[in-house]
């Protein structure tokens, strides 16, 4: 990838920079089951889910950590191209599903937190992926100067939705 060409480097989170070790099966199962309590339809998509659920009840945070973070402990395995690229860029921006508190641990333990310059997550955003709207609030996006770096069709979708360049992980 031509380093030079982006101001801006934004990066997903889970799947791009890490790969999370989360129950994902029994979180969905456990989501499922609060909506139904709360009235919501369980067939929505995963994030639809969370973004009613979380108008209603902050406590979906603590559901989402139990998940990502159990017993306090985070299990991923990284990414290692896309830390070579970090290392060569000075700074970087993530716009990720995780909940932020995650995204900073783990950025802490590979000593990459100070070069990471904001993080939206889960938790601190307007709406998640694919909506863009919180990162236009937060970051002037510069066409042809800004990339957003993913491993899903949502974060191919996002960029899109921001105006920005995309590649997906494993082309970088």
């Amino acid at each position: 990838m031509k380093l030079d060409k982006y101001k801006n480097y934004i990066f997903d989170f889970d799947g791009t920079i890490v790969d999370l070790k989360v129950n994902w099966k029994s979180l969905k199962k456990e989501l499922d089951t609060l909506c139904k309590k709360k009235n919501i339809n369980p067939n929505l998509s995963f994030y639809k889910k969370i973004q009613l659920l979380k108008l209603q009840n902050k406590k979906i945070f603590s559901l989402i950590k139990k998940y990502e973070q159990p017993k306090n402990k985070i299990y991923y395995k990284s990414k290692k191209k896309t830390l070579k690229l970090i290392s060569q860029i000075n700074t970087f921006y993530i716009v990720s599903n995780n909940l932020t508190s995650t995204i900073k641990k783990i950025l802490t333990e590979l000593k990459l937190r100070n070069k990471c310059k904001f993080i939206l997550g889960l938790n601190n955003s307007f709406s998640p992926k694919p909506n863009a709207i919180s990162l236009k609030r937060k970051m002037k996006l510069l066409k042809g100067k800004s990339i957003y770096i993913g491993d899903k069709m949502v974060d191919r979708k996002f960029a899109k939705n921001a105006e920005i360049d995309f590649k997906f992980q494993k082309q970088i």
